[in-house]
């Protein structure tokens, strides 16, 4: 009897998972082949979920009889569904309990999505009773225990002796549940089994050079890096135990720091020792502090050029990410078997001196994990984790733009780029530059925003949004339409908004217009039957340029009315949106906080930028969005506009939002693709490259891209600052 319950009841779980995957499967064509372009779409009002549950049945005090159900339901945030404060359902469900036969009844339910809590009244036809019911639903894991949301429902009914079940619940409908997010909310480092060398023969000399060496070591972290965040209203009382310890050491003058143990000299003296440490153990003669010779020089430089490469940098990389299993075990075995390789076949060391050589380097890395370790301690969480790179640099190694920029390529991991033009655009012009860009894009165009205003400060429906969706995009695609037995070009128009501030902004009243032009029927308060008539004219001049193009009507009826209704529109994805089987200790790190509360704030509007040419299109970074108050004098804001090959990352940046969002790699849409560049994409290049040498022009620029991705993905920006607030030599003057 049992073993038949428990087969049904896994059987049933399977199903709804089953049930609970797309329908649909993207065919990997272009659009104009008969492929279709992957969205996510607006989330949906209503939020249907599925499941079942096995329990315990105990009308009455002697009964105690086994129950299997099946429910469904929908719920509706009453407020934002970010926030998850409350929302409210219907539920009906069906099944049966030992000795009774079927059973079934439907809830009416108030929820609480962010404690993952459920109130209601549950009404059990074959009793023909009401009871009060409460449900706690837990994922355990990010993006749900079988993925796609999917919780473990923990459920009680009072009213029935206190009935108790437990089952699994699935969000239906909706994309990509369960995929929007990291699945973890660390990088986990791992530990090699590493083996380490020790010496058997004392080494006093050396032992004082090294011991040298980790003191300067702390140090240069002490000097180099921020001070611990305290409260408090007043800085100097916050910070005086810092400031008067830094202070103190500084001071404080040798034979070894004539002028005080500043940063520069301590920088400076842990490198010499670091050369004499080599120096030593490759000669096998003992050095006084200073001496050093050529080969110990060589391979110092050889060390300190491993060290960057594969521990300080690929461990700072990680800035702004927690490291769960945080150490630099995966670096050090990484930075170990380089200088060895190194040793070995390129500085061809004695085999009777390797072990010596090899030790020093490890003595380093240990010093750097020993800094690590204070840096934890300083900062209380490995996110802001920052390990100096001094212990990797000379000041002359970085006192040169050029150095500077080449570290910043090294860290980020994104090149700079010569040949662009940049040029700013203030304030309400950004309205217009935009709507310049959705009409000349020729290919594809994708806005990048925080904020479409549906209704403005007043609660009424926004002019500028409505101008940006009638007059700009409803008339780009038509004119394109008419156009297009021409030129056979019909661009792609994608535009990715963060759920929070769709929600906030009531953006789904433009957004339906743009998802549906051709069948939409615009319903707009008493008042703006003006815009309406206006939306309508537009409407008609879109139907019938895709009536009279030829080629349209020959595609459409190759591939089909559906076809056509997803050819012409733009394709919306609401990013991060609400899912609450996201959560993570490590948000404020008092009780689980969903990831709900990490947005992207991003602002970029860009077209046609592709790796087949490096001038065509262009990208728009700015402070700005579509809306009423952005324009006039209530709003002081700019936009940066870029042209030349520094665009080409904000494509990458836009594949790797979608990619974040769960996209499949057949999924990307075409024109985000990355392919490989023209043959003769450099020469254009340095043929621009050249040209503005030959002229002093206002618009040219050495240019790098740069992003902070959402939540727990990696964060560049914040690199790439940490490089420059570090390393920046004294006088530098930011311009």
């Amino acid at each position: 009897m049992f073993r038949s319950f428990f087969t049904l009841f896994f059987i049933v779980i399977l199903s709804i998972l089953f049930i609970s995957l797309p329908l649909f499967t993207q065919t990997d064509r272009a659009p104009e082949k008969g492929g279709r372009i992957y969205q996510l779409n607006m989330p949906p009002i209503y939020k249907g979920h599925t499941g079942a549950t096995f329990g315990w049945y105990r009308p009455d005090e002697k009964t105690d009889e086994l129950r299997v159900l099946f429910h469904a339901g929908v719920m509706k945030d009453l407020f934002s569904p970010i926030t998850g404060i409350a929302a409210i359902g219907l539920e009906g469900y069906g099944g049966f309990r030992g000795g009774h036969g079927a059973d079934g009844g439907g809830r009416a339910l108030l929820s609480i999505p962010t404690f993952h809590f459920t109130t209601g009244a549950d009404y059990n036809i074959p009793d023909e009773k009401f009871s009060y019911l409460l449900r706690l639903e837990i994922p355990f894991r990010r993006s749900g225990i079988f993925g796609r949301g999917s919780e473990v429902r923990f459920e009680w009914i009072t009213g029935q002796d206190n009935t108790f079940s437990v089952g699994v619940n699935v969000r239906l409908w909706g994309r990509n549940i369960g995929k929007t997010r990291p699945q973890r909310d660390a990088v986990e480092l791992e530990k090699p089994p590493i083996e380490r060398l020790e010496m058997t023969s004392p080494h006093v000399t050396l032992d004082e050079a090294l011991a040298n060496m980790k003191e300067g070591a702390e140090w240069i972290t002490k000097l180099v890096m921020p001070l611990l965040d305290h409260g408090g209203a007043e800085p100097v009382k916050a910070y005086s135990k810092e400031i008067e310890e830094l202070r103190k050491h500084i001071a404080v003058t040798d034979s070894r720091f004539p002028t005080g143990h500043t940063l520069p000299e301590e920088v400076r003296l842990f490198h010499l020792e670091m050369e004499r440490a080599f120096s030593m153990v490759v000669s096998g003669q003992k050095l006084s502090p200073g001496e050093s010779n050529a080969e110990g020089r060589e391979i110092a430089a050889a060390a300190r050029r491993i060290l960057l490469d594969e521990i300080l940098l690929p461990y700072n990389r990680l800035l702004g990410q927690r490291k769960a299993h945080d150490q630099l075990d995966q670096f050090a075995a990484s930075g170990h078997a380089e200088f060895s390789r190194w040793l070995l076949h390129q500085k061809g060391i004695p085999e009777e001196r390797f072990n010596e050589v090899f030790f020093v380097f490890q003595s380093l890395v240990d010093m750097v994990e020993e800094v690590r370790v204070l840096q934890k301690k300083r900062w209380e969480d490995s996110r802001f984790v920052w390990l100096p790179l001094q212990l990797g640099l000379r000041a002359e190694d970085h006192d040169s733009q050029e150095e500077i920029n080449d570290i910043i390529e090294r860290g980020t991991q994104v090149k700079f780029t010569q040949g662009n033009r940049t040029w700013y655009t203030m304030n309400e012009d950004f309205q217009l530059e935009f709507a310049r860009s959705v009409h000349l894009a020729e290919d594809y165009h994708v806005l990048w925003i925080h904020d479409y205003r549906g209704l403005n400060g007043e609660g009424n429906p926004d002019e500028i949004a409505f101008k940006q969706t009638v007059d700009v995009y409803m008339a780009a695609m038509t004119r394109r339409l008419q156009e297009y037995d021409l030129t056979g070009k019909l661009p792609d128009y994608f535009i990715f908004l963060d759920q929070i501030y769709f929600e906030t902004n009531s953006t789904r009243l433009w957004f339906r217009v743009l998802q549906d032009p051709l069948n939409y029927q615009l319903d707009l308060p008493k008042g703006y039957e003006a815009w309406e008539q206006e939306f309508t004219k537009a409407q008609q001049g879109l139907r019938r340029a895709v009536e009279e193009s030829k080629l349209l009507q020959l595609e459409r009826r190759q591939y089909g009315d559906k076809w056509l209704q997803k050819r012409i529109q733009v394709h919306i994805s609401i990013t991060n949106p609400a899912d609450f089987s996201f959560n993570s200790l490590h948000v404020a790190g008092i009780v689980p906080i969903p990831d709900n509360v990490m947005r992207d704030h991003r602002k970029i509007a860009f077209y046609d930028i592709t790796e087949d040419a490096p001038y065509r299109g262009k990208a728009m970074f700015t402070g700005m969005g579509i809306g009423e108050h952005y324009v006039g004098r209530n709003w002081e804001d700019r936009a940066i506009i870029i042209q030349g090959p520094a665009a080409l990352v904000v494509k990458d940046a836009a594949r790797h939002l979608l990619e974040y969002q769960g996209f499949q790699p057949e999924e990307i849409p075409f024109p985000l693709r990355a392919k490989p560049k023209a043959a003769d994409y450099q020469v254009k290049v340095e043929a621009m490259v050249s040209a503005m040498d030959s002229v002093v022009r206002r618009h040219r620029g050495t240019v790098i891209q740069l992003h902070n991705e959402t939540g727990f993905a990696p964060k560049k920006i914040d690199v790439e600052k940490a490089i420059l607030y570090s390393l920046m030599p004294p006088g530098t003057l930011g311009l």
